[in-house]
C-alpha cells in the first residue's frame, strides 16, 4: 500500500494526522482518515525560581500561564505569596522538596495559601511543598479531586474561614488524596478541625502515611481533623499531641471527630492526644469526650494503637464530665480489631453540680452496641477529684444508654477506677 503521511499541529494538545491514500490503489477507501491523537508529550515544563534563568518569578505566574497537564518545577526558596489554581489540572512540584521549597502567605490578606477550585479537573498534583503562614486554612479544596503527596502543611491559623488549620474542604463530589504529608502546628481558632475540616457531601478522603503533630482547634471538634464526608481513610497515619482546648462547652476528639459518614482507621498510632473543657469563660457544663477520637458516624479500627491520650473536663461552677480517655462513641457504629489501648485517662475535676468520669480506654453512648476483637486494654484509668457527689465508672470501658455489644478474645489488665469497675 503507497501512501504518505502529513502531521499538522493544531495548538498545544493534539496533532491532526492524515493519512492520504494514493489514487486507485485501493478504491475502497478513497477518502481522507483524520485521526485526532492526544500527545501527552506535548505537556509543557514550567519552572520558577528567583532570577533570570527561570522562566517565572511567582508560583502564581506560572500557574496562570500553564494549561492542563503541565508541571510546574518550583526551585529551592520562600515564595510569600498566595496560590489559586482554577480551570486546569497542574503539577505543583517542588524539585527540592518541602524542607527547602516554601509557600509562605504570612503578612498577606486573609486567607487560604494554596487554593484548588471547583472548575480544577481531575489530575491536579501538588507535590515537594512547605504551605504555611495563612490567616485561614493553609490549603483551601473545593468540589475537586486533587492529590497533595510529600507536603508539609505547618503552622496556619485559621481565625477567618469555616474550619481547618492546615486543610478546609468543602462542597462537593470531590476526591481528595494526602499521601506522605506532615500537618503540624496548624490552629483552628474558635473553629474544628485543627488540621483537616472536611465536610463534603458525596466525598472521600484518603490518607496515606501522613503525620498529625501539635494541632490545636478552639472551637468544639477535632484537634487534628473534623469530618462529615461520606468516606474517611486512614491508612498508616499518626496522631501525636493534637488537642481541643478550649473555654468550657462540650468538646469532642482530641484528635479525630466523626461528626456523619463512615471512617476506615488501619494501622494508624494515636498517643498523647488530648480533649479539655476548661473551667472558664463563665459558667456552664464542661464535657470532654474522646481523648483521640470522637465519633457519631461509622467508625471501623483495624491494628490501630492508642497510647497517653486523655479525655478532661474541669467544671468549675458546674458539671465536669470527663467520657473516653481514647475513644468516645455517641451514636453510630463501631468495630475494633486487633487494636491496643493503654494508660488513656478520663479525668473529671470539681464540678460543683457534679463530677463524672466514665471509660477510661472507651465510652459507649446512645445504644451503640461496638464489636471489639483481638483487642488489648492495659492501664487505662478514670480518675478525678475526690469531691462529694463524684461518679467514677469503668476504668477501661463503660457502657450506657442502652449499649451492648461483644468482645471477643480481648484482653483486659491493670486499669483502675476509684470508684466503680476497674475494668
Amino acid at each position: 500500500m503507497n501512501g504518505h503521511i502529513k502531521a499538522k499541529r493544531l495548538g498545544r494538545r493534539s496533532s491532526v494526522v492524515e493519512f492520504i491514500m494514493v489514487p486507485g490503489r485501493i478504491a475502497a477507501i478513497a477518502l481522507l482518515v483524520s485521526l485526532v491523537v492526544s500527545v501527552d508529550s506535548l505537556a509543557a515544563t514550567l519552572s520558577v525560581g528567583p532570577g533570570a534563568g527561570f522562566q517565572y518569578q511567582t508560583i502564581q505566574a506560572a500557574v496562570n500561564a500553564a494549561a492542563t497537564g503541565d508541571v510546574i518545577e518550583i526551585a529551592p526558596g520562600t515564595y510569600n505569596e498566595r496560590v489559586t489554581i482554577a480551570g486546569k489540572a497542574v503539577t505543583l512540584r517542588g524539585i527540592a522538596g518541602p524542607s527547602v521549597t516554601t509557600i509562605n502567605a504570612n503578612g498577606l490578606t486573609a486567607g487560604a495559601a494554596l487554593v484548588i477550585g471547583s472548575t480544577v479537573p481531575a489530575g491536579c498534583l501538588v507535590t515537594g511543598l512547605a504551605i504555611q503562614g495563612a490567616t485561614g486554612a493553609g490549603v483551601e479544596v473545593t468540589s475537586c479531586s486533587p492529590t497533595l503527596r510529600d507536603c508539609w502543611i505547618q503552622s496556619n491559623d485559621n481565625s477567618t474561614m469555616s474550619g481547618g488549620g492546615g486543610l478546609q474542604l468543602s462542597g462537593s463530589n470531590a476526591t481528595l488524596r494526602l499521601e506522605d504529608c506532615s500537618f503540624s502546628s496548624n490552629q483552628a481558632i474558635g473553629r474544628d478541625g485543627g488540621a483537616l475540616w472536611l465536610s463534603a457531601s458525596n466525598s472521600t478522603v484518603i490518607a496515606q502515611g501522613c503525620e498529625f503533630v501539635l494541632n490545636e482547634a478552639t472551637g468544639n471538634y477535632g484537634g487534628a481533623i473534623y469530618a462529615a464526608v461520606s468516606s474517611l481513610q486512614l491508612l498508616n497515619c499518626d496522631f501525636d499531641l493534637n488537642t481541643v482546648n478550649p473555654n468550657g462547652g462540650d468538646r469532642r476528639g482530641g484528635a479525630i471527630y466523626i461528626a456523619s459518614g463512615a471512617a476506615a482507621i488501619s494501622g494508624c498510632m494515636f498517643r498523647s492526644n488530648s480533649v479539655h473543657a476548661q473551667a472558664v469563660g463563665g459558667c456552664g457544663d464542661r464535657w470532654g469526650r474522646g481523648g483521640a477520637i470522637g465519633s457519631t458516624g461509622a467508625l471501623a479500627l483495624n491494628a490501630c494503637s492508642f497510647f497517653d491520650n486523655v479525655a478532661k473536663a474541669d467544671g468549675g461552677c458546674t458539671t465536669a464530665l470527663g467520657r473516653g480517655g481514647a475513644l468516645w462513641i455517641g451514636a453510630g457504629s463501631l468495630s475494633a480489631q486487633d487494636c491496643v489501648f493503654a494508660r488513656n485517662k478520663a479525668v473529671a475535676n470539681h464540678g460543683t453540680s457534679g463530677r463524672d468520669s466514665r471509660g477510661g480506654a472507651l465510652q459507649v453512648e446512645g445504644g451503640v452496641d461496638p464489636v471489639l476483637v483481638r483487642c488489648n486494654f492495659e492501664q487505662n484509668i478514670v480518675e478525678g477529684t475526690n469531691e462529694a457527689g463524684m461518679i467514677q465508672v469503668g476504668g477501661a470501658l463503660c457502657y450506657e444508654a442502652g449499649s451492648a455489644g461483644t468482645i471477643t478474645d480481648c484482653l483486659i489488665a491493670g486499669s483502675s477506677c476509684g470508684l466503680l469497675g476497674g475494668g
